[in-house]
């Protein structure tokens, strides 16, 4: 808004940020005219700027430099508010610190919504002093980048672009290191190798072709298949040969079985089941 009203006349912003007192027409002298006329064209400016609703705020106001007034209590609050907000950026200002992986860029942008918002609330810093803040601000690997722009230049007279420009530099090339220095990979895991009752194929050769890997492997699986049978088969006439080799019963004291197997307790559980659904109903 000032620049626009600058852009009117540059004595605009003057008539709009200096009370005046407005006077009648006929009493006026010819600089007292001028004045006159360039609050109208402020009013104007500022009026034609304003929503409706922000509009009836400022109706009743009879100079640019009420309306103004007003619209900076509203939207920027009193003195007091502006206090609370200048201790509130302020305290942000103070513990602003460099982010782990953050660009330059994106630290410089965080950074200048800080500054900027403190500008707005007429808080302005000195350049050496926000030089100073951003290079302290860094992280510790940038240290020695920082201890060099501090002996080579005047925080004083750097301007921040270019120092961010000399930052954003200093960080293309420390990632052009990393890219360059090769990383070292893990190295793959060994494959397995199929073995086979009747031969050992190594899956990792590249002699083996898959049809011949994939018919070892069947080869194999029916193998054990046949070896899980046999051992089956044996197990169980080895048992009904010799049923005292299983053990005996502790719930019936016979050979043959575990108590796990006994219908004796099996019937007992059935029996206990069934009278304690009688006394439940």
């Amino acid at each position: 808004m000032r620049i626009y009203l600058q852009c009117i006349d540059l004595d605009i912003l003057d008539i709009v940020e200096k009370k005046y007192v407005k006077k009648l027409s006929s009493e006026m002298t010819e600089d007292e005219k001028k004045l006159a006329n360039h609050n109208i064209k402020a009013m104007n400016a500022l009026v034609c700027g304003l929503t409706p609703n922000e509009y009836q705020r400022v109706s009743t106001c009879a100079t640019a430099y009420e309306i103004w007034e007003k619209l900076c209590i509203t939207h920027e609050g009193t003195p007091q508010v502006k206090e609370s907000k200048i201790s509130g950026l302020m305290h942000d200002y103070e513990l602003f610190k460099m982010l782990p992986n953050e660009s330059i860029d994106s630290m410089f942008s965080r950074f200048t919504n800080i500054i900027n918002e403190l500008h707005d609330l007429n808080k302005v810093l000195k350049n050496q002093e926000i030089n100073y803040k951003i290079l302290r601000s860094l992280m510790p690997a940038w240290e020695p980048k920082a201890t060099a722009i501090e002996e080579a230049h005047d925080l004083s007279t750097l301007t921040l672009d270019e120092l961010i420009g000399k930052l954003k530099v200093y960080e293309m090339k420390i990632k052009e290191k990393e890219e360059a220095i090769p990383r070292v990979t893990e190295e793959p895991p060994q494959k397995s190798k199929s073995i086979a009752l009747r031969g050992v194929i190594d899956v990792s050769s590249s002699s083996n072709s898959e049809d011949d890997v994939s018919r070892e492997v069947t080869h194999l699986s029916r193998r054990i298949s046949k070896l899980i049978k046999i051992n089956k088969n044996f197990k169980n006439r080895f048992n009904n040969k010799f049923p005292s080799r299983i053990g005996k019963c502790f719930e019936c004291n016979e050979p043959g079985h575990l108590a796990n197997d006994c219908p004796k307790l099996k019937e007992k559980y059935l029996k206990y089941k069934k009278k304690k659904a009688m006394y439940a109903g």
